[in-house]
């Protein structure tokens, strides 16, 4: 009997201009709930992140594969004790990009926000709990999560490591597009004295400011930054530029103690009396701790096939108990 599921897509199964089709707003995802509930016929959860979108399922299969999906290929499908350990898998961050990230935690956990809201569901909190657990086992027993994997945090690692204590250290970001924003999320979080953020398009850093409301991050217009150079310990690169240095050796005060060039080409001119950081030695850095991260799904593997055997006995009884309570159609696939 096979009334328990996952249909879904994702960056391995999928390019992007197909899973695109099938991504759920929240809007999108709130209205599906309250079909289901008025239908009676039917639980599920629905998991919409930008490189995944599945559908968890107690219920009629058919019913919900033609309502969501129109063709086979792009989709996998997996039945109740193969479901329930994709979803382990996917929570403990095997199924994702970056292996190991911890951002799908916290969407898991958002989704299931969504899904509180509109009903009750016994099954469903029971999985919820029990897959954070076993995500947890496994951040906790392997190297899954261990080492930095972006640019912004291994970044911001290096800094820490440079100076150590970061309460009086001054930082200049310079840049902040894609790459200045990931910088000045993780930046924040070393507690600096004070983080000068400048941008040709400033714009961009007013908003930045307003959101942040942080007293320590001090936006510079792009024609003034080389004015804080006295009072810097650091200095971010991040700008695009056709090969020309944005700042030149000769205007670089002794005071600056650690350069970090994430530019391509770079656009700091490396002196030679300063700690000097491009983007190539923190691509290696990352490039290690993937591959770290990759040595351990082998034992968070052996980890999911334990707990999703002993789990879904558990799930069966729930399974059962709300199949006599509902009209469940039981399906032979």
């Amino acid at each position: 009997m096979k009334n328990f599921f996952v249909v879904g897509t994702n960056h391995k199964f999928a390019p992007l201009k197909v899973r695109q089709n099938y991504s759920f707003t929240k809007e999108k995802i709130e209205k599906l709930y309250k079909c289901i509930s008025e239908s009676g016929t039917s639980e599920i959860f629905v998991l919409s992140t930008c490189n995944r979108t599945e559908i968890y399922c107690h219920g009629r299969f058919e019913d919900i594969y033609k309502l969501l999906f129109a063709t086979h290929h792009d989709f996998y499908v997996y039945f109740n004790k193969d479901a329930l350990a994709h979803l382990f898998r996917v929570v403990s961050g095997l199924d994702s990009q970056i292996v190991g990230e911890n951002e799908i935690v916290s969407q898991f956990k958002d989704s299931f926000k969504i899904l509180s809201r509109h009903r009750k569901s016994n099954l469903f909190q029971t999985i919820y709990q029990i897959a954070l657990e076993v995500s947890k086992e496994i951040r906790t027993k392997t190297e899954i999560s261990k080492g930095k994997v972006s640019i912004g945090s291994v970044c911001a690692e290096k800094i820490k490591e440079f100076f150590n204590d970061t309460s009086d250290v001054t930082v200049l970001l310079i840049g902040f597009g894609k790459t200045g924003e990931l910088v000045l999320k993780h930046l924040e979080k070393l507690e600096t004295k004070k983080i000068f953020l400048t941008n040709r398009t400033f714009e961009k850093v007013e908003k930045a400011l307003n959101e942040l409301k942080k007293n320590n991050v001090i936006g510079v217009k792009f024609d003034k930054f080389k004015d804080t150079l006295d009072s810097v310990d650091c200095i971010i690169s991040t700008v695009t530029t056709d090969g020309e240095y944005i700042l030149k050796a000769a205007e670089i005060p002794s005071n600056v103690k650690l350069i970090v060039d994430l530019s391509v080409p770079i656009s700091v001119e490396n002196c030679g009396t300063h700690e000097f950081i491009n983007l190539e030695k923190l691509q290696s850095i990352i490039d290690l701790n993937v591959a770290s991260r990759v040595l351990s799904v082998k034992d968070a593997e052996k980890i999911i096939e334990e707990k999703s055997i002993k789990y879904w006995n558990k799930i069966s009884k729930i399974l059962e108990k709300e199949s006599k309570t509902r009209n469940i159609t039981y399906i032979e696939y």
